[in-house]
């Protein structure tokens, strides 16, 4: 049986979070996917409360983000969707998430303006690249165009491509894509062999990088 493919978005719920749920749902119809809606809930645990009370805040809470969610992904009418909301971190729960009968394509907002690659560093993006095994896809929110014909990939020997769901994206995307551009992490002979070999598969776009 073939695997199906799945958009799993980590969402931050802040008004910006519109852009985001746009983006997903235009790209889960592209992609003919189901969609996971990740929210991470930031609020502070009193310490010195009673378990009951602790109990009760983080039930308001989570509350709070299952309507925020719905106001923000309502209005598209997703076919098949769901929501998973808790005191987690991204990576941990990411890997409960895989398996083998999806395809998954990590989406992350992404809140910087230009110099936003310059500011990659230390995101939730890299965060899911460096301890799990996932694509991850990151969504400028400061744009009105929330599927962009530029697309730029974050490139490092160190973290190499998912060259299955690297191809697949473009495959799927390439009536919109008109220019990929690849954004080297650092520079040496190891990361430049790897920007050949990355171009290489994506020649028909004539990336360039700086």
């Amino acid at each position: 049986m073939p695997a199906e493919n799945r958009i799993i978005a980590l969402i931050d719920l802040e008004e910006t979070s519109s852009v985001l749920v746009s983006f997903v749902h235009k790209l889960s119809r592209e992609l003919n996917a189901g969609v996971v809606f990740v929210h991470k809930l930031t609020g502070a645990k009193p310490s010195m409360a009673y378990q009951d009370v602790r109990s009760g805040l983080e039930r308001a809470e989570k509350a709070d983000a299952w309507d925020s969610l719905n106001k923000f992904t309502r209005p598209f009418a997703f076919e098949d969707v769901q929501f998973k909301i808790g005191r987690f971190d991204f990576p941990s729960v990411l890997n409960q998430l895989k398996g083998d009968d999806f395809i998954d394509f990590v989406v992350v907002g992404i809140k910087e303006s230009g110099l936003w690659k310059k500011l990659f560093l230390g995101t939730t993006i890299l965060t899911v690249i460096d301890d799990t095994e996932f694509f991850a896809l990151g969504v400028p929110l400061n744009q009105e165009e929330v599927i962009s014909r530029r697309f730029s990939f974050i490139c490092s020997s160190k973290n190499p491509f998912n060259t299955k769901h690297l191809e697949l994206l473009v495959q799927i995307m390439k009536k919109l894509i008109s220019t990929i551009e690849l954004i080297p992490l650092v520079f040496d002979k190891q990361h430049t062999d790897y920007l050949g070999e990355l171009a290489g598969k994506l020649r028909d776009y004539a990336p360039k990088w700086e």
